[in-house]
């Protein structure tokens, strides 16, 4: 009889262990994954509000290949010197330009929507146009505030942008630029700074530094293992 007893016992115990413990085991990872994530969105908010630091939200941006144009700006190719396949973009007269605003809700959307699971935490990630060598690829900053703004970087090693910039007067003279950096540090530098790594090292405090090319008219951007979602903001200096 207490044989019999105890198997009952054992049986009803077991019943419960069923019903309660993948309700328990759902509610634990639900409300992990949701505070995990919700700690998140302050910081994807900072970083995007630095991305666009400088313009105001009622401004229109591009959206272009591997981020935005702000202004007027040309994309080209440079082949042996000279800028070939050259395409403008002006933000004021496009009908496919939006909002700062609009812009960062995207960027938001997209961040959130690619956040994948590290070992303890989630790392937002968006894409861009990103290689692992110098690139050859140009953009030229018109207007007095032209401006492109990144996309967001990941990747492992040394990551460079997919351009260079340039401004339009920098035959005469005028080679100066502002930049900025988000989600993490990077060098900023010339043709022969990218390849060395030897560029000015900036650091994501949301301000903007004037930077100019020791040698030729290009300057680009460099990370080393890029947090992800970091990137940079170039602006025509005047």
């Amino acid at each position: 009889m207490n044989v019999l007893k105890n198997v009952v016992i054992f049986m009803v115990l077991m019943s419960l262990v069923l019903v309660v413990s993948p309700t328990s085991s759902v509610f634990a990872s639900a409300f992990e994954n949701e505070g995990t994530s919700n700690s998140f969105d302050g910081q994807i908010t900072k970083r995007i509000n630095d991305r666009f630091a400088g313009l105001k939200n009622s401004d229109k941006v591009l959206p272009v290949d591997g981020g935005y144009v702000y202004g007027e700006a040309i994309e080209g190719d440079l082949i042996n010197g000279d800028i070939k396949n050259s395409k403008s973009f002006n933000s004021s007269a496009n009908v496919k330009s939006i909002t700062v605003a609009k812009a960062k809700q995207i960027e938001f959307k997209n961040a959130k929507n690619d956040i994948s699971i590290g070992t303890n935490s989630f790392l937002p990630q968006d894409k861009m146009t990103r290689f692992v060598n110098p690139p050859t690829k140009t953009w030229k900053l018109r207007w007095q505030d032209s401006t492109y703004i990144s996309g967001g970087f990941g990747g492992t090693g040394w990551q460079y942008a997919g351009y260079l910039f340039y401004n339009e007067d920098a035959l005469n003279g005028n080679t100066k630029q502002s930049w900025s950096v988000y989600g993490d540090s990077a060098q900023i530098g010339d043709i022969s700074d990218l390849y060395s790594h030897t560029g000015v090292i900036l650091y994501p405090n949301g301000k903007l530094n004037t930077i100019w090319p020791t040698s030729g008219i290009y300057l680009s951007f460099v990370s080393y293992n890029p947090k992800p979602g970091s990137g940079y903001m170039v602006k025509k200096y005047w």
